[in-house]
């Protein structure tokens, strides 16, 4: 187990931030924030050690961190890529741009992985969210009171988890819609919530409802966007006409977990865990 004092967060949109904040303070670790301008509202951390920066700021948050003797850092919470020309860096996020722009594919394990490496080669260890938050988690089969209305769900939940596993390496998306062993969509650059609401148009008045399947990609790194979930998808979900979701159960976050089953429990919605 890490001994952490200080806890650095870079913090994107969501509820992930807050949750990691509010361990800390029940850990007696300290945190310290760097809200992403665009994405992060930065009113949440008014009262905190925080400073704010543009998306190309990364010299001015390694400097916030390493002046507060900041050794641990996670990244939470989410993030869309801007386009190249919108970034404006400063010297550091320069530096990271060359870096980049040599990947060979411009996704966002791609991304991910090359920014983790640079900032640990200036000294700060990123560390997965679950090293901090401990309640995150489900086990296999079904959390909650809810099961799943028919057995033939789980063909469902077996398409959309192969389904995944085959498009991994392309670094596509962590999720899945299938609805009657059919794929109603697949997570693109619009992330899950547009994906719900993208298949609630497309979903079948008959049969089984759609469901909503939702795994890490294969190579992604644990230290950065885990698939995840809380209280909103149960609610998307809910309103797109979903029977359930199905969820890495290893590595797929249930922020605010208690709640988020509570609140499908009592909306009728199944939550799976399953192994991948």
């Amino acid at each position: 187990m890490i001994n952490i004092k200080k806890l650095g967060i870079v913090a994107g949109n969501g509820d992930l931030p807050i949750s990691i904040i509010k361990e800390c303070k029940n850990k007696e670790i300290e945190p310290f924030i760097v809200s992403i301008d665009g994405f992060a509202d930065k009113n949440k951390y008014s009262n905190l050690n925080h400073i704010s920066i543009t998306f190309g700021g990364v010299g001015k948050a390694i400097s916030f961190f390493k002046k507060n003797d900041v050794k641990y850092i996670v990244l939470a919470g989410g993030v869309k890529k801007p386009h190249l020309k919108t970034i404006r860096p400063d010297l550091k996020g320069f530096f990271l741009l060359l870096k980049l722009l040599k990947c060979k594919f411009f996704g966002d394990d791609s991304i991910l992985q090359t920014v983790i490496l640079f900032l640990e080669k200036q000294g700060l260890q990123v560390i997965p969210v679950d090293k901090i938050l401990t309640d995150v988690k489900i086990p296999c089969g079904i959390a909650g009171k809810i099961d799943m209305p028919s057995k033939d769900y789980k063909d469902d939940v077996a398409l959309g988890t192969k389904v995944l596993k085959q498009i991994s390496d392309l670094d596509i998306g962590q999720s899945v819609v299938v609805q009657n062993g059919i794929v109603l969509g697949i997570e693109c650059i619009e992330g899950t919530e547009k994906l719900i609401e993208r298949c609630s148009k497309l979903k079948y008045t008959s049969g089984r409802k759609p469901i909503l399947v939702k795994i890490k990609k294969i190579r992604q790194t644990r230290k950065a966007d885990l698939p995840t979930i809380g209280c909103d998808t149960i609610k998307q979900v809910k309103y797109a006409g979903f029977a359930g979701i199905a969820i890495d159960h290893e590595n797929c976050l249930v922020i605010n977990r208690d709640d988020t089953i509570k609140l499908a429990n009592e909306n009728n919605i199944f939550i799976m865990g399953i192994k991948i």
